[in-house]
């Protein structure tokens, strides 16, 4: 496997909130950024390699922007502000082969979601309102592209009588009518498209936040892969499906704080039991779960050796640990995106408390390109 650092793209300041630095640096004496911070960050990776991010500036507007990074010259080009008169939370993003697409909840329209697309060929971004995805006020919005290049969206609304529901959405030239995928209120929904199908996850707030897995079955419908996953108050949920199809899930067991990852082939199994810093020693934090050419990756922060960053492969059912990062730095902030064949990561990086007490107290983000070489 091959870790390359490709261009600083962002960071996750001391209060949670993403930031788009494009180099930039925090100094722990002077409590500044050398330039703007921004937030509601998020990016998806085009067949091409090239990474499109939706931001909020840090100027004080609250509409968010687009700018792309292309992978074969390495420059930044400015696609435009999506709409100046939207107040953006929850912004999502997703390419297709010839439409950039971005969705969000407008805080100045009752809390609803928004979308807009803009054709890849604009250098300059021409982005067109395609209309709204909820029918009422939603907490939140995550949207991809499947491999017909039809938009999937999941979002969890509000109902009548303080009820809730996750729903989905298909775009095809137009919205189509919602598919409620389940009748409770689901956190970090998120959906994520396969090499065969497209998958929403969530946490069931009403279960004890257990992590819920569901698969597209055609039509806009989804079907419960399994039951709920046992462990209860499971964060970091990421999933991956393997060139074989079968579905992998990691996340962080809010009782044991490690991370677990179950594979799914007409039934839930646990995977890479052998690894000491993942199920035996390790107080974990934020994953990644990655699927690259014929490889599952798995991108963590192992809080048991001071926050580094760990990447590991599968390899049958062991997992084998391909980078480990300086124990010195702490990494927080951990994103990812994969088109299949490659995936960029980014994330912060400070210093740990030997580091800090020397003087070097920057915090410095980066993006960096993953690449199996297993074959």
């Amino acid at each position: 496997m091959n870790l390359q650092w490709v261009h600083n793209l962002c960071i996750l300041d001391e209060v949670g909130s993403y930031s788009l630095v494009d180099g930039s640096q925090y100094n722990t004496t002077t409590r500044n950024w050398s330039k703007v911070r921004v937030t509601d960050i998020d990016m998806a990776i085009d067949g091409n390699g090239d990474i499109y991010v939706v931001f909020k500036p840090g100027d004080g507007s609250v509409s968010v922007k687009v700018k792309k990074y292309d992978a074969q010259t390495g420059e930044w080009s400015d696609l435009g502000t999506i709409n100046p008169d939207d107040q953006v939370d929850y912004a999502s993003i997703a390419v297709s082969d010839t439409d950039i697409f971005v969705a969000y909840r407008n805080l100045l329209d009752d809390e609803r979601i928004i979308s807009y697309k803009s054709p890849k060929s604009s250098s300059t971004g021409s982005w067109q309102n395609i209309g709204y995805i909820s029918d009422s006020r939603s907490s939140s919005v995550d949207i991809a592209v499947d491999s017909s290049g039809k938009v999937y969206a999941v979002y969890n609304e509000y109902g009548a009588n303080g009820s809730f529901s996750v729903n989905s959405k298909i775009y095809n030239g137009g919205w189509g009518s919602h598919q409620s995928v389940a009748n409770t209120k689901g956190i970090e929904a998120k959906i994520e498209s396969g090499k065969n199908a497209m998958y929403i996850h969530f946490l069931d707030e009403e279960d004890d936040y257990k992590l819920n897995v569901y698969r597209a079955i055609g039509g806009g419908s989804f079907l419960k892969l399994g039951g709920s996953f046992p462990a209860p108050r499971a964060h970091y949920a990421s999933l991956a499906e393997g060139s074989d199809g079968a579905v992998y899930v990691s996340y962080k067991n809010g009782n044991t704080l490690k991370v677990e990852t179950q594979k799914y082939s007409n039934s839930w199994q646990t995977v890479g039991q052998s690894v000491r810093n993942i199920n035996e020693e390790s107080w974990m934090g934020e994953t990644q779960t990655l699927a690259i050419g014929d490889d599952i990756f798995l991108v963590l922060q192992n809080r048991y050796w001071g926050g580094q960053l760990e990447i590991y492969r599968l390899e049958t059912d062991n997992w084998a640990l391909v980078y480990e990062g300086n124990s010195s730095k702490y990494v927080f902030g951990i994103r990812a995106s994969s088109n299949g064949d490659s995936a960029y990561i980014s994330f912060t990086e400070k210093p740990g408390y030997v580091a800090e007490q020397q003087g070097n107290g920057d915090f410095i983000s980066y993006l960096y390109k993953i690449e199996s070489t297993s074959n």
